[in-house]
């Protein structure tokens, strides 16, 4: 029998890359939900999801022009998938999460953005039959507890009154979406990875077209200054392009379950990021909460490498 190995043997350097990218994509997800948080007042959450989908798109579409055309027979081919994941992945998740900002504390977002790898195992099974044993079992019961603790603040006794943060249970969606996301990843056609970003940011942003232009005609016009300008051009070039690109190699390469766990950085890169930046405090539920999901997803991982093991031997 073989030990379980957490890095592939025949192709270490490939997936030491994809880890170091994934730890920078979660470094660039944790300044957005700060940045969502921040600037909560000089923007709304389906502006600022709309206006970096659209500045990320035309930033992106120079440098993917000529792969586009060359994908594009396997991009209609694709083109249900292909939407479905734009929905999921573009349009959805990150407008609920700038939703979400708003009647909740960044580490909060980041904390609950944890239980991301323990939804992708559930859907995994539900949709594609992936085994999962009782050790992976108990990985998703104690990280979706912790999940849990930090929505009720600590508190079991708010369970008789059932008054959750609308910010957190919006964020628990908005993960559920991702997870989602990340599971049909695979599904998706063999696209150049600078032409499947395209195709999806560009159907993202027009997916998101009628709900903005309904929310101007309730609206003013967003008063823009150099500091708003600089928000959406950071947030359409790194938690999107660079970060989605990342992403999307580390699910090609060590599959989503194992991608999922970077997850885990999020709510530390978070919190120091919201302590410096907007001050918030941590209470001892986050600390709490965080170490109950960072081991049940590494239980997950443990159980599911062992079992790996088991059926190679």
């Amino acid at each position: 029998m073989h030990t379980a190995q957490l890095i592939p043997a025949k192709q270490p350097r490939k997936t030491y890359t994809a880890y170091f990218l994934l730890i920078i994509t979660t470094l660039f997800w944790s300044g957005n939900i700060v940045i969502g948080k921040a600037f909560q007042n000089d923007i709304t959450p389906l502006s600022l999801a709309f206006l970096r989908w659209l500045c990320a798109s035309l930033l992106l579409l120079p440098f993917s022009l000529s792969h586009l055309r060359k994908d594009w027979p396997a991009i209609l081919a694709g083109w249900r998938i292909i939407t479905l994941l734009s929905l999921l992945g573009i349009s959805a998740f990150n407008t609920i999460l700038y939703y979400s900002a708003h009647t909740t504390a960044a580490t909060n977002i980041a904390l609950i953005q944890t239980s991301l790898p323990l939804f992708v195992v559930i859907l995994s099974y539900v949709l594609f039959s992936q085994a999962i044993t009782r050790g992976m079992l108990a990985g998703v019961g104690l990280g979706i507890g912790g999940a849990a603790l930090v929505i009720f603040k600590g508190d079991l006794l708010t369970l008789q009154s059932l008054r959750f943060s609308p910010g957190d249970i919006s964020m628990l969606c908005a993960v559920f979406i991702y997870a989602l996301y990340s599971v049909l990843l695979p599904k998706a056609p063999a696209l150049h990875p600078l032409s499947f970003l395209a195709v999806t940011f560009i159907l993202g942003t027009i997916l998101l077209v009628p709900l903005y232009a309904w929310e101007r005609l309730d609206l003013p016009a967003t008063a823009f200054d150099l500091r708003l300008v600089e928000v959406i051009l950071y947030t359409a070039v790194c938690p999107s392009i660079l970060a989605y690109l990342f992403w999307n190699h580390g699910v090609a390469t060590v599959g989503s379950a194992t991608t999922g766990l970077f997850a885990c950085f999020i709510p530390v890169f978070t919190a120091v990021i919201a302590s410096l930046f907007l001050h918030e405090a941590l209470h001892v539920y986050h600390a709490i909460g965080m170490v109950m999901t960072i081991v049940g997803v590494f239980t997950v991982h443990a159980t599911k490498t062992a079992s790996q093991s088991s059926r190679n031997a």
